[in-house]
């Protein structure tokens, strides 16, 4: 019961940002923790995450190799995340095998469109994994 009022409360959904006015709300909000307001267009951050996995078998993914990261030197799964100024998920999936670099992860989940999607004027900000457009700025460092 107490699990189903969490995934059912609307206050807690995980939720990227579409309309103009929930943009604006999260600009602020990030405006509001950055060194003098510099940043005021940005509405989340994005990044990957390798979850490690047991090794998985043939037959439940065809191709186990895949899975397999050699940077990290373990079995995973590529994951896509965004977060809000407070650190809340706004957004999450499993976005392919553990060998897939993030650039190309985000292409396989609806993460990408949710981005590009993004009224004008409105970026999220990235790491240089990712390509930048009109709507993702990667920051290098």
């Amino acid at each position: 019961m107490t699990l189903q009022n969490i995934i059912q409360c609307k206050e807690l959904a995980i939720k990227f940002p579409q309309s103009i006015q929930e943009c604006q709300e999260l600009a602020l909000g990030f405006k509001s923790i950055s060194y003098k307001n510099a940043i005021n267009c940005c509405v989340s951050v994005v990044d990957g995450y390798l979850l490690e996995i047991t090794t998985p078998e043939k037959n439940e993914v065809g191709n186990v190799r895949s899975y397999y990261s050699g940077h990290y030197k373990c079995y995973g799964a590529n994951i896509q995340a965004a977060c809000d100024h407070q650190c809340r998920f706004t957004y999450i999936a499993v976005a392919g095998p553990g060998v897939m670099g993030d650039r190309e992860a985000l292409h396989e989940c609806s993460l990408y469109d949710l981005i590009e999607n993004l009224p004008l004027g409105f970026v999220v900000i990235s790491d240089n994994a990712y390509k930048p457009t009109e709507h993702n700025c990667p920051i290098y460092g």
